[in-house]
């Protein structure tokens, strides 16, 4: 599930974020361009990482049980 949600927080953030910068590139109809590819995967990649350790922290501890 967590990774799930993260994934999803991640696309539509990374394509909201796109579109306020205005910043278009699509990798399998552009041209490969090094730096908009390092752009276009470095946020998603942040974004995911973000959520899946926000996540953890909200829900994470609820769902371990304490061993004795």
């Amino acid at each position: 599930m967590k990774f799930f949600i993260s994934f999803i927080f991640a696309f539509i953030g990374s394509k909201l974020l796109f579109k306020y910068f205005d910043f278009h590139y699509d990798i399998f109809s552009d041209s490969f361009e090094p730096l908009k590819f390092i752009i276009d995967t470095g946020v998603f990649v942040v974004i995911f990482i973000s959520t899946q350790i926000l996540y953890e922290k909200k829900f994470g501890k609820t769902n371990k049980q304490e061993q004795p």
